[in-house]
């Protein structure tokens, strides 16, 4: 009897684990957005909030964007938070191994009343492997860079 006894509780352990597991991989399946998915719903002209989580540092080394995105440091998005409307799709990207800042930004988020709050999978870098469309962050002083070099 105390064998029976046992050997149920271990299954129940391990459901109960199987079961945790499952439901965190299903969270981690929600809380991202491949890029395709993304260029998709960029390329079907859907509302979306796009926000570029990268360092300043990042951004003057690579100033492309995602088409409609919005660079935010990740430290001074309280102040922001209100321009931005809690029903709407969010998706998040940085250039972080493993999405680290995006991540907790969008818990962040979550924990202030946002929905539909996504991480983009793979971040800028997987964007840019997949040689999806980007755009200049500063394209008057790019064109003006150009104009002074050829003048030269």
């Amino acid at each position: 009897m105390p064998g029976i006894v046992t050997a149920s509780l271990m299954l129940l352990i391990g459901t109960a684990f199987f079961l945790r597991a499952k439901d965190r991989n299903r969270q981690k399946e929600e809380a991202r957005i491949s890029v395709e998915e993304l260029n998709q719903r960029i390329a079907r002209q859907e509302s979306l909030i796009i926000l570029d989580l990268r360092h300043p540092l990042d951004v003057l080394a690579a100033p492309q964007l995602i088409p409609g995105a919005i660079p935010a440091k990740p430290d001074e998005l309280n102040t922001q938070l209100d321009n931005i409307d809690r029903d709407a799709d969010v998706v998040l990207y940085c250039t972080c191994p493993n999405e680290e800042t995006s991540l907790s930004v969008r818990r962040k988020l979550i924990e202030c009343g946002f929905q539909r709050v996504k991480v983009l999978t793979g971040g800028l870098p997987a964007w840019k492997l997949a040689q999806l469309p980007l755009e200049d962050l500063y394209p008057e002083l790019e064109k003006q860079l150009r104009q002074e070099t050829a003048a030269n």
